[in-house]
């Protein structure tokens, strides 16, 4: 509802790929550092600070704790055996003040959020109908704010796009999907495991750059049995994340303002 504070779920539970994990000196993501600032520190903040928040639980392990609490976050939860665990562990301790109403599940590896950029999501989706709504970012918009950055698109309507970290969502129709999230959880790295997902002439249309965002939310919304929407032109911030080497060291870059240089110390 328009004007009121929305409760957030932060999965914090990610692990780092082997490579990166040994040059940053930790496994866990939420944990990596930028300018010497914990990811999580960052999203957490976010947040908090936007004013359109309310209780705040962090889905991690233990020792993401001090730093979630001392950013802003109202509770920690123990991580599950898998990241759609993590989402329903979360959503349901926030359950009954989301009540009817929608929750925001967010990442903790947004290196480049801000409160504003949180601000401006929350006033999008209160004027949008779904059950679950998913910001996504135009190439242009987002290379105009991070260029050159290593990053995958999607051909849709004749843009290119990329999706968010952070998705609006009622907490039944996650509740009710568990089986289907863990399946994308583990298809989400590879096209041709989301092809037998989504079915070989969704995947075929979308390898020939013919589907359309209307199709998109109609073929979700078909899979999940719960209203699925795009929210377009969403702030390029919520988009920013880490989940490579590569991410990590253009994460580095843009924000020292460097380049061309070895960034173990961060």
């Amino acid at each position: 509802m328009k004007g009121s504070l929305i409760p957030a779920v932060v999965t914090a539970g990610g692990r780092l790929p082997e490579a990166l994990a040994a040059r940053v000196g930790t496994d866990i993501k939420a944990l990596l550092k930028i300018r010497g600032v914990p990811l999580l520190e960052i999203v957490v903040s976010a947040l908090r600070e936007s004013g359109g928040v309310s209780t705040i639980a962090v889905v991690g392990p233990e020792s993401v704790r001090e730093i979630a609490l001392d950013a802003g976050a109202n509770l920690l939860l123990p991580e599950g055996a898998s990241g759609s665990d993590n989402m329903i562990a979360g959503l349901r301790a926030i359950h009954g003040e989301a009540g009817k109403g929608r929750a925001i599940l967010a990442a903790s590896d947004m290196y480049g959020l801000s409160a504003i950029a949180v601000a401006d999501a929350i006033a999008r989706a209160a004027d949008a109908e779904g059950d679950i709504l998913f910001p996504v970012v135009t190439r242009a918009a987002y290379e105009a704010r991070f260029p050159d950055s290593p990053n995958i698109w999607a051909p849709i309507d004749g843009e290119e796009y990329t999706g968010s970290s952070l998705t609006f969502v009622k907490p039944v129709a996650i509740e009710r999907n568990h089986a289907i999230i863990e399946a994308v959880f583990e298809a989400r790295k590879s096209q041709w495991a989301m092809a037998r997902l989504l079915g070989m002439p969704f995947f075929f249309k979308f390898l020939l750059r013919r589907l359309t965002i209307p199709e998109v939310e109609d073929k979700a919304t078909q899979i999940t049995g719960s209203q699925c929407r795009a929210l377009l032109n969403a702030d390029a911030r919520l988009a920013a994340d880490i989940d490579t080497v590569q991410d990590w060291e253009y994460a580095v870059r843009r924000a020292t303002g460097e380049s061309g240089r070895d960034h173990k110390r961060e």
